[in-house]
């Protein structure tokens, strides 16, 4: 049994971010994950049909270069 699909549209979202480090026993050594999350108010969108559910994240360009530098930033550390 599958739970049914569903669009849910996010207003004033804040993204959440953090990195970890994977215990070498998963994948033979040592790996950065990049985990993230989305907290806004959300609204869920009626008619929606399909049978697959996705996500869809819009930002400006802006914000999305400063997202990149600062993971890169992080990345490096």
């Amino acid at each position: 049994m599958q739970a049914p699909s569903f669009h849910a549209v996010g207003h004033e979202p804040i993204l959440h971010l953090d990195l970890e480090i994977t215990p070498p026993s998963i994948y033979g050594q040592e790996m950065i994950e990049v985990h993230f999350g989305i907290q806004a108010d959300f609204e869920i969108v009626g008619g929606y049909t399909s049978n697959q559910s996705y996500a869809v994240i819009t930002m400006t360009d802006a914000t999305y270069a400063t997202i990149y530098d600062d993971v890169q930033d992080l990345l490096r550390r």
